[in-house]
């Protein structure tokens, strides 16, 4: 099984091309190649697939080592495959995550998967779960437990405070989310006209 996991890495087609994946499929435990038309959703861990006369669209979704969330999808018409692709793949699986990566630039190489896949494509990513909310909190003060709010009109954060908030309460990006730099203001206190400094959990 392991065996055609990696070789399902090998495809020459893929969205998009030689943007390495930042996580793959867990090859160190026993892994299993999930078919879309068994109707449930992808687990960690699961390679995800959809099989045609055309060709094979597959993908999976991981989490990095900074704790984001990815979703990889990758298909191509069965003409886009080595003649030597599972004998490649047997050493890719017994080789390094540096073989791995040199093999995604060196086969990964078209811009969209093949059009003739897009109903495969769609069946795919239905089965797989969506990315997860993100979680953000007013950052850490130093050793105070507030932090300065500051007000917000027509999208523009002021620079003279409008109050405070705790330190870990819930920010609301999704109300109004504005980047200066490396510093993240969000919506607190429930409104979307009053941010303060916050992070992703």
């Amino acid at each position: 099984m392991r065996k055609l996991l990696l070789s399902l890495v090998l495809l020459v087609a893929a969205l998009p091309a030689a943007a390495q994946p930042k996580c793959w499929p867990d090859l160190t435990v026993p892994a299993t190649l999930q078919s879309v038309q068994q109707g449930r959703t992808a687990k960690p861990g699961e390679i995800v697939y959809a099989a045609s006369s055309v060709g094979l669209v597959y993908g999976w979704h991981c989490t990095d080592a900074a704790g984001v969330w990815h979703r990889y999808v990758v298909g191509g018409p069965w003409t886009a495959f080595r003649p030597d692709w599972l004998a490649v793949a047997d050493a890719l699986w017994r080789g390094t995550e540096a073989d791995r990566a040199a093999a995604w630039t060196q086969y990964v190489i078209a811009q969209e998967i093949d059009a003739r896949l897009a109903g495969d494509v769609a069946a795919l990513v239905a089965l797989m779960p969506p990315p997860p909310a993100e979680v953000w909190v007013v950052a850490k003060n130093s050793t105070y437990t507030t932090r300065p709010t500051y007000p917000v009109v027509n999208g523009i954060r002021g620079t003279a405070s409008n109050g405070r908030v705790d330190v870990g309460a819930a920010c609301d990006c999704a109300a109004v989310k504005i980047v200066s730099g490396t510093t993240t203001y969000c919506g607190v206190l429930g409104r979307a006209d009053t941010v303060a400094v916050c992070t992703r959990q």
